[in-house]
Formats: C-alpha cells, structure tokens, sequence
C-alpha cells in the first residue's frame, strides 16, 4: 500500500472518531453507521484494523472489528463505538 493510501486511510479514521463525538447516542451506530465502522481501517477486507506486537513474547496479535465470539477465537477485538486506533507507537 502507498503512503497517500496510508494518509487518506488514517484521514478517514481520525474524521470517524471526531464525528463520533458529535453524535446522539454513540452506543446505539445506525445500519449506515456500523457499515461504515467495519469498513474503516479494514484495509485486507478480513476485519483485521491492525496488530499488537508484544516483542518480550515474540507475539503479533491482529485487532478485528468487534467483539463477538467469532472475533475473539482469533484475534483481540475493537470495542465497536470507541475510537478507532490511530496513534502508532
């Protein structure tokens, strides 16, 4: 992926977590709300929006959108409706 995809990926989760305080009820997202909340950072189309690397355990663990069940056999889930990761280490 190239860096101006990059940028207008990251653009798009800051602007989701600046509008999400704007909204209402942010805990009950409409069905336009939590498509485009699954779309965001999903750059390989799986749900994963990124990884955790513990490098004292020589672990990397991918962050899915959500926390079902199904999400939670495979990977650390997002806690849908709080801020999307954008802070890299």
């Amino acid at each position: 992926m190239g860096e101006e995809k990059k940028q207008e990926l990251w653009q798009q989760a800051e602007k989701f977590n600046a509008d999400m305080l704007a909204r209402p009820n942010p805990f009950e997202p409409s069905d336009e709300e939590l498509k485009q909340y699954n779309e965001l950072l999903n750059t390989s189309g799986n749900g994963a929006m990124g990884y955790i690397e513990i490098p004292a355990i020589d672990c990397k663990l991918p962050v899915y959108h959500g926390t079902q069940d199904n999400v939670l056999q495979v990977a650390v889930g997002h806690i849908e409706w709080s801020s999307l990761p954008v802070i890299a280490a």
